[in-house]
């Protein structure tokens, strides 16, 4: 997951290839493809538990919205590179999920 992650947030998913994740997690393409049917649900399973991170760390809190957008902004600030893993799906994928 954490050579998914980097290459994603690194390349975005158009141009993030699946044997380089392969190779960050010192097993084969193959292996990579027998757990996930494609690199957006690779994609998929990796931002969903970054989003679930983000939620962890910033602490929804519907009586505190400036102090969650504070702490949104101090965690992106802290961690660039999960913005960037972020916005690559909303920039490449439609509201439906596909590229």
């Amino acid at each position: 997951m954490s050579a998914a992650k980097a290459e994603f947030s690194l390349r975005g998913i158009a141009r993030a290839r699946m044997d380089r994740i392969a190779r960050g997690a010192g097993t084969s393409k193959e292996r990579v493809y027998a757990y996930f049917s494609s690199k957006v649900a690779l994609y998929r399973l990796v931002s969903a538990q970054e989003l679930a991170a983000v939620a962890e760390a910033t602490g929804t809190d519907p009586t505190d919205l400036p102090g969650y957008a504070g702490r949104g902004h101090d965690y992106f600030t802290d961690h660039p590179e999960r913005f960037r893993l972020m916005s690559w799906g909303q920039l490449e994928l439609d509201a439906g999920g596909s590229p």
